[in-house]
C-alpha cells in the first residue's frame, strides 16, 4: 500500500537550509560550461538573456529590485562625476540625501535634496557659458527656483509632511538636474 505524499511546503524546505521565511535565493548566472570529451566551451550569459520562469511571483520582485539598483547606480554615477568636475560640496550633499533616502530618513533626504539643488541653482547662475545660452541659463535657473520652492514645501519645516513618494520626487527632481548639468559640463 502507498503512503500518500505530503504536501511539498518550500518554506519548511527554504528553512532546512537556513534561508529564512519571506527571502529567496538568486542565482545569479554569468556563462554556462559545457564539456564534451575532452574540449571545454564557456558561453557566456548576457543580461536579460535568460528570463525567469516562476509562477509565484517572483519575476516581479527581481524586475523591481533591478529597477532600484539602477536609480541607485544612476545616482551614484551622477555623484562621482560632479567630484570630478570639481563640484565636491554638491556631489557631497547628493551623496548625503541618498543614503538618508536609503535609510528611510525622509525628511533628511529631503534636505540635502534641497541643499544639492540649492548648490545647483548657484553653479547655474555663476556659469551660464555652459548652456550656450543666456535664455536656456535663465530657463533652467527658473526651473530649479521653482523645485527648491516645491522641495521646500516637503517635511523639517512646519506645517509641511514628507512620506516616501515626497522624497521619490525629491529625488528624481534633483538628479535629472545634476545629471543634465554634468551632461552640459562634460560637452
Amino acid at each position: 500500500m502507498n503512503k500518500p505524499q505530503p504536501e511539498y511546503n518550500h518554506q519548511s524546505k527554504m528553512l532546512k537550509y537556513g534561508i529564512p521565511k519571506g527571502y529567496c535565493v538568486e542565482l545569479i548566472i554569468t556563462n554556462f560550461i559545457i564539456k564534451s570529451g575532452d574540449k571545454t566551451v564557456l558561453i557566456p550569459v548576457f543580461p536579460n538573456e535568460i528570463i525567469p520562469d516562476c509562477d509565484y511571483g517572483i519575476r516581479e520582485v527581481i524586475e523591481t529590485d533591478v529597477k532600484v539598483l539602477q536609480e541607485i547606480t544612476e545616482t551614484y554615477e551622477v555623484i562621482g562625476k560632479l567630484h570630478y568636475l570639481g563640484l565636491i560640496d554638491i556631489a557631497e550633499d547628493l551623496r548625503e540625501a541618498e543614503i538618508r533616502l536609503e535609510k528611510g530618513d525622509i525628511d533628511g533626504s529631503i534636505k540635502f535634496f534641497r541643499k544639492t539643488v540649492e548648490g545647483l541653482k548657484k553653479f547655474v547662475s555663476k556659469n551660464k557659458s555652459i548652456l550656450e545660452s543666456a535664455n536656456r541659463a535663465d530657463a533652467l535657473k527658473d526651473y530649479i527656483t521653482k523645485s527648491y520652492h516645491l522641495l521646500s514645501n516637503f517635511g523639517e519645516h512646519t506645517g509641511t509632511e514628507a512620506l516616501t513618494a515626497e522624497a521619490h520626487l525629491s529625488k528624481t527632481i534633483t538628479v535629472s538636474i545634476a545629471k543634465y548639468i554634468v551632461e552640459k559640463m562634460e560637452e
